[in-house]
Formats: C-alpha cells, structure tokens, sequence
C-alpha cells in the first residue's frame, strides 16, 4: 500500500496561515507544507462553480518530485497543477481545487500528491454542500398612497426597493404599469440582481382625471413564474380658478371736483390652480387704480390689494364699474363703482379726520359712535374706510356725539378702539 505522508502531521504556525509538515524519513531532508491541508465548500448552488487555491511549498534542502496529482469525490476537479513536477528546495506552487456540484447534498473527496520517491504520498481532504437554485424577488413596500393631485400635477416621486431574497441570480426583464396616470423609472432592463443585492424604483403620479385613482406596478423576471406587484393609490382633483374680490362694491363720498377719495380692494384666488390676472379697467373717468401691475399670477389662496381713486370731474354724483380680466372661471369680475350724494348745506353733518395709523399693513378703518361717553358704540361707516377721514351724516342739530376709530389691515384684523372724541353736531 502507498505511506500516507500528510496522515500523520504536527501543526504549526506560518506566515499566511496554518502549515501541515509532514512526517518524513528521518534521514530525507525535504519537507512539503501544504495551505489549507483540506478544503471545505460548503453552501455552493448546484450548476455553479465554487474554487479554493491550494498553496505547496518544499521548505527543505533538496527537490522532491511529484508522480502525479489525483483528486477523487464526485463534483471535484483540479486545475492549475501539471505532473509530473519537481518542486525545488525552498519554492512553492499553487494550483486551484473546483467543487461543481450537479444535484444537492453532501459530497466526500480527496487530492492525492504521489511522490517518485517509495510509495508516499499528500493527502488533502474535500468537502463540499450542494444547494439548490432559490429565486425571491421581494418589493418594498407592497402599496403606495400618493394623496390628491389637481389634473396635470405631478407628485412624487416615491421608492420602491426591488430585492434579491434567493440564493441565485434573478434578472428584471420587464416593469410594466397597469394604469393611466401613475410612472415608473430609474431602472434600466434587463437589470440583473446578485442574491442579496436591491435596486430602486421611482414612481409618480400625474392624474388626467378626478376622482380615485388605482394602479398596479408589475415586476417580471426571467426565474419567477409568478410577477412582484405593487398597488398604487391616488385621487385626482379637477382645475378650478376662482377669483374673489372684496368688497364686492365700492361706494365713495362725493366731493367737490379736484378732490379725490381713495378706497381699498382685495383680489384672492380661491380655487386650487393659479389665476393670472391680465386686464384692469374702468368704466368712468372719474375713477382709477394704483398698485396693481398686470399681468399677475395669484397662487391658490393668494391676495393682491390695490387702491381705487375717486377724483370728480364736477360737484355731483358719479358712478362706473370696475372691470377684472382674468383665466378664472368666473372671469371677468365686475366691480360696482358709485359716490354718495353730496351732503346738502341745510343737513348737519359731523366731517371727522384723524392721525393715520403707525401700525404696518393698515388696509382700512371703522368710525364707531355712541350717543354717551365711553358707549357703548356702533359703526357707522358702510364700507370700509381707506383714508382717515369721514362724513357722519346721521346726526341731529345741536345733539353731541361720541366717536372711536379703529384700524383694520388686509386679513380683517381689527385694532382697539382710540381715544374717544367729543363732537356737538352744527
């Protein structure tokens, strides 16, 4: 029978790792080290091939000579190592061991390294596992909800993570979309995915309609019968465009010719896409507007305020009409315009002025009376008040009278009363 030479071995520490010395004859001088002395593949996918490299050194003084390199064990193979061979004194030689498996299970072998010299030999063990093919393709998550979007808006994008949850390779061939309105990208086909490995998935939403929307996103692959499908959820909100002026009249005191009275007007889009305001115009040319340039796009739930001036042409009551050109649906908005009568000489009338506020974003004031000191208090202006000043009509000759002011700005916020002012009625 052959002597098995690397049967019987002590272990000792080397550089790269554990070295098998041989037992040898006493009086022979080479010693062959082999690294790793036995080879396990353990967890290899049946089909696929699975290499370990083999490192012999002749740590000795003299050559030793090698027959023939056999290796045994079913899915085994050498490659990289040609017998016969001579190993020379202090040299080494790598060569590389295959495990191939063909079905599972457990397989057994061995690499035999036959000496010229007697009937010695290496003996390296093998071992290996067969496993076989697992495909998982896993998405994450399972459903997305993309909310509400007006017609024509895209929102997102949102993540979907496409993983390998087999052992094996699977290869994306084909994403497909099974409704109007929801996208896929961010993944170039056929994309292939190592076990473990993931790849993203942008998707959007841009509704063409209102109401629920509902899709479907389909992942194939070359190994899976069965597709990875992701339900996609969303709503669509039609267009609208409404614009809303307040007040929705503007009624001015008259004034003699060459004076001019000022009132405020709020623009303010209530509908949930922009509105682009292109044309402001009147109809009298007694009236005109400041601090509104055209054109001007208002975002949904956006105000632009402007002032309109009332200059008469004569002493006598005049009335138009505002006019707003816009895309909103209920376009063009159409603003009554009038003066009130010029107070008669014979009529009492309290004419009130008072300081401006100091306050920032003052857009209007209220005059409020009282027929006693400290009220209570009524307001006696019909329309908001754009100049600290006003005419109060309602009073009777010789009657004294008790007014406040307040300060009102563009969202309806309104100040405290002022000081309180005295006044006995002409």
């Amino acid at each position: 029978m052959l002597g098995l030479l690397a049967l019987s071995m002590c272990w000792s520490a080397m550089a790269g790792g554990l070295a098998a010395a041989p037992i040898a004859d006493a009086d022979a001088s080479p010693a062959v080290v082999v690294i790793p002395a036995s080879a396990d593949f353990p967890g290899v996918i049946t089909g696929s091939t699975n290499s370990q490299t083999i490192i012999m050194m002749n740590t000795g003084s003299t050559a030793v000579s090698f027959a023939d390199a056999i290796v045994e064990g079913k899915g085994f193979r050498l490659s990289g190592i040609t017998t016969p061979l001579i190993l020379a004194p202090k040299s080494a030689l790598t060569f590389n061991v295959e495990f191939i498996p063909d079905r599972p299970g457990t397989s057994v072998g061995s690499i035999s390294l036959l000496l010229d010299s007697g009937d010695a030999r290496i003996l390296i063990p093998l071992s290996g596992t067969g496993e076989a093919p697992s495909y998982g393709l896993r998405a994450y998550p399972s459903h997305l909800i993309f909310g509400s979007a007006r017609i024509g808006e895209m929102i997102g994008p949102q993540t979907v993570n496409l993983t390998n949850t087999g052992n094996s390779d699977v290869v994306i061939t084909s994403i497909d979309m099974k409704s109007a309105g929801f996208s896929a990208s961010g993944i170039s086909l056929p994309l292939t995915l190592a076990p473990g490995q993931s790849a993203s998935l942008d998707t959007t939403f841009l509704p063409e309609t209102g109401g629920d929307a509902e899709g479907l996103l389909q992942v194939s692959s070359n190994m899976l019968p069965q597709v990875v499908a992701v339900s996609l959820f969303g709503m669509g909100k039609a267009v609208t465009r409404v614009l809303e002026a307040q007040p929705s009249s503007l009624v001015f005191r008259s004034g003699t010719a060459g004076t001019t009275n000022f009132q405020s007007l709020t623009l303010s889009n209530q509908g949930n896409s922009a509105v682009t305001i292109t044309d402001v115009a009147v109809t009298d040319d007694s009236y005109s507007v400041s601090g509104l340039d055209v054109p001007v796009t208002l975002a949904p739930g956006e105000n632009a305020s402007f002032r309109v001036a009332y200059s008469p042409m004569q002493s006598a009551q005049d009335g138009g009409s505002l006019t707003i050109v816009s895309d909103a649906s209920d376009s063009p908005t159409t603003i009554s315009l009038t003066s009130s009568p010029v107070v008669p000489e014979q009529q009492s009338a309290v004419n009130l002025a008072w300081s401006p506020s100091s306050s920032e974003g003052v857009a209007s004031y209220n005059v409020y009376r009282a027929t006693i000191s400290a009220g209570p208090y009524t307001v006696i202006n019909q329309y908001p008040l754009s100049e600290p000043e006003f005419v109060d009509t309602g009073v009777e000759s010789g009657g004294t009278y008790y007014y406040v002011t307040t300060a009102v700005d563009s969202n309806g916020n309104e100040s405290s009363f002022s000081n309180e002012a005295a006044v006995t009625a002409p």
